[in-house]
């Protein structure tokens, strides 16, 4: 572009400065801002016109020109023949040389000046380039150098020092070298790993395993695999060792050799084992214990076809407990060991699984074929082979049995649902004593599932707000005056009605949980008690409340009553508590003090479930009992008034009496049956003829009806 008619000398300079500024950063990137790169420029512009005009010529501006613009990286492909193109042109136009006589030459030296400068620059920048080069990979070799020298100390040291064996063979399999850890796992000496190779180490089907697992890593290009081997020590024990196989390459990425890292894993793997036989055997009886015996279960039953069958026999020794406290448990442990040996004697000829559950329970499981003997001849051989004495410090002792058996034939039962029949029947059996056996009954077992449902439920029935009190009059039979007012458990339970309290009080002992709630049914009786006596004064009889076994026995019982009447303002005598006459005759010594103690403080105390044996008579001497409750299981069998059960009901009531005790019963549902309990002498009663169980409210009406003035 060529200046305009007109322009100013310092203008077209500008311009020629501009133009030449996109004409050199077109062909480069330049670092450096485009006024920094102008100012540059117009300084270079303003050098070379002002010698090209001086008198004595000589162009000492092309050569700094040149150098700068390879100091500035002004150095693209074009950029030279495009800056000389530009100056070339531009330069003859500047009105300033119009008046110089040979500017065309000294334009040309001027350029060439330039050109050499640029050159010169330029090669000494690939000179400089070149020599750091040459600096760099003399300071790599030497890094590399001391690098490789490191990493062989390193490695030389982590292979002597490790505490993991580790040898190096080469491809053939051959051992080249073997670290001093291995050396001391083994036991061979360093030369021996050379002179023998892998059979000095390994097992030979693991040798001949291992090399084929070599040739494989090559085959597949695998650089590194991870097993577990047996080898051989030099004393011929064995040893389990982790082994990490790697392939170690060359610079070309060659296989070179073979790296070999054993760990020593003999301890890991004896615990390993340990834990397996403890997790599938008994460790007192060396039989399978309960998970593996389920297992087995599940896998005979699997294979059942449909002619076949099995018969599950669930055994609990009684006795156990006696003799670990009196002998010792070592002494309990042998016992167990001998057990198991003889049950597995019983079945020695049959196709049976013998297998400990757990305590003093095991378990036999019989595979039927033709000559498997039944029920009743497996039962009575166990019992033969139990009853021969076992001799422990000294003493022969012998354990009796109690039995359930269950069978299953073709498929289609579960193992824990088998399991579970013969443990029903087991229970069932134990309810007549110890040295029963039983077989399941399906139909019992029903029902007995269904009381258990409702057992396991209550806690949480209690929490939802079932629970509630009834309470029922007692009456004197002699002129049927209200005596006492009977609190009674009420279980709401939806779908099914009102559960009576004999149920739902036995459900609660059944589960452990008849002392909570017998506590919140005392309080809560209490209260309301306190209520009525706030609204009728001394005239409400006292409350009567019966303890469950448990609750009797409990250690806590005295001070739950003592913190009960203090904290609703009852005097001790408001109350009668009736303790369960089996705890006491249990020669259980909490319920005995619990009964001293409350009578002591002014508690009238009575018993429940007084049968008149000798035991129970007994307890009526210290005369702190004011009355006993006859057990119903004998009352619901008078069939007649002069049975023999209504004799012995009589003569109870007189022996009650000479002891200055008074006697009740409840379940009176007949005016006749009220009649007879008078006419025997019994003081006192309820049941629905007399009247009903009834909320607060209902308790409260009669109350008023009884109570009027």
């Amino acid at each position: 572009m060529s200046g305009a008619a007109g322009d100013s000398p310092s203008a077209l300079r500008a311009r020629l400065t501009v133009d030449w500024a996109n004409t050199i950063t077109r062909t480069a990137y330049v670092p450096m801002a485009r006024a920094t790169i102008e100012h540059q420029l117009r300084g270079l512009v303003d050098r070379m016109v002002d010698e090209l005009t001086v008198p004595a010529y000589s162009p000492r501006a092309g050569g700094p020109v040149g150098q700068w613009l390879v100091a500035a990286r002004l150095t693209g492909p074009d950029g030279l023949q495009r800056s000389m193109d530009l100056l070339g042109r531009r330069l003859l136009a500047l009105p300033e040389l119009g008046q110089v006589p040979d500017r065309a030459d000294r334009v040309v030296l001027l350029l060439g000046a330039l050109a050499t400068g640029y050159a010169q620059a330029l090669r000494h920048e690939v000179f400089q380039q070149q020599e750091r080069v040459k600096e760099a990979l003399l300071l790599a070799k030497e890094n590399a150098e001391r690098d490789l020298h490191d990493s062989q100390a390193r490695f030389q040291q982590v292979f002597s020092s490790s505490a993991v064996g580790v040898v190096i063979s080469d491809l053939a399999g051959s051992f080249v070298e073997a670290n001093p850890a291995l050396v001391e796992m083994l036991g061979y000496e360093a030369e021996d790993y050379v002179r023998h190779g892998p059979n000095a180490l390994f097992d030979p089907s693991d040798a001949a395993a291992l090399r084929a697992r070599c040739r494989r890593m090559l085959d597949d290009g695998e650089d590194r695999v991870r097993e577990q081997r047996q080898l051989t020590r030099r004393d011929s024990d064995t040893m389990w060792a982790y082994v990490a196989l790697s392939v170690l390459r060359d610079a070309e990425g060659l296989p070179s050799y073979f790296v070999a890292v054993l760990e020593d894993i003999t301890d890991l793997r004896m615990l390993q084992e340990y834990l397996r036989r403890q997790a599938l055997q008994d460790m007192t009886t060396g039989l399978p214990n309960r998970h593996s015996f389920l297992s087995k279960l599940e896998e005979v039953l699997g294979r059942l076809t449909a002619s076949a069958g099995v018969t599950l026999c669930y055994l609990d020794l009684d006795g156990v407990r006696v003799i670990n406290d009196g002998l010792g448990c070592d002494a309990g442990d042998e016992l167990l060991k001998t057990v198991a040996g003889r049950l597995s004697d019983v079945v020695a000829d049959e196709r049976a699984t013998v297998a400990r559950l757990g305590g003093d329970e095991f378990a036999i499981l019989l595979e039927h074929a033709s000559g498997t003997a039944d029920v009743s001849a497996l039962a009575e051989s166990i019992y033969a082979e139990l009853a021969e004495p076992i001799y422990l410090r000294g003493e022969g002792v012998a354990v009796p049995a109690s039995m359930g058996f269950a069978r299953a034939t073709g498929r289609g039962v579960e193992p824990l649902e088998l399991l579970r029949q013969a443990h029903s029947a087991l229970r069932t059996a134990e309810l007549g004593g110890k040295r029963q056996w039983g077989i399941y009954d399906g139909d019992r077992d029903s029902g007995d599932r269904a009381d258990l449902v409702l057992a396991a439920g209550m806690p949480g029935a209690w929490e939802n707000g079932e629970l509630g009190l009834d309470f029922q009059p007692v009456f004197a039979l002699a002129d049927r005056r209200l005596a006492a007012i009977a609190v009674l458990l009420r279980w709401d339970r939806p779908g099914e009605g009102v559960l009576p309290h004999e149920r739902s009080a036995g459900f609660a002992e059944r589960i452990g949980l008849s002392v909570p709630l017998g506590r919140w049914l005392l309080h809560g009786a209490c209260e309301q008690l306190a209520a009525w006596r706030d609204r009728f004064g001394d005239r409400v009889p006292p409350l009567s409340v019966g303890l469950s076994p448990q609750q009797s026995g409990d250690p806590d019982l005295v001070a739950t009553v003592g913190t009960t009447l203090g904290s609703v303002g009852l005097p001790a005598d408001w109350v009668q508590l009736e303790l369960a006459t089996g705890a006491l005759v249990a020669d259980r010594a909490e319920a005995r003090e619990n009964l001293e103690v409350l009578a002591d403080k002014g508690i009238r105390i009575a018993l429940h479930g007084f049968g008149g044996g000798l035991d129970e008579l007994a307890l009526l001497e210290s005369g702190r009992v004011r009355l006993v409750r006859l057990a119903a299981r004998p009352l619901t069998r008078l069939d007649t008034t002069d049975s023999a059960t209504a004799r012995a009901v009589a003569a109870v009531v007189a022996l009650a009496h000479s002891t200055g005790t008074l006697v009740t019963v409840d379940g009176v549902e007949s005016a006749s049956q009220a009649d007879w309990y008078r006419s025997v002498g019994v003081d006192y009663a309820r049941g629905r003829y007399l009247a009903p169980p009834v909320g607060s409210a209902g308790l409260t009406e009669l109350l008023v009806a009884e109570l009027a003035p």
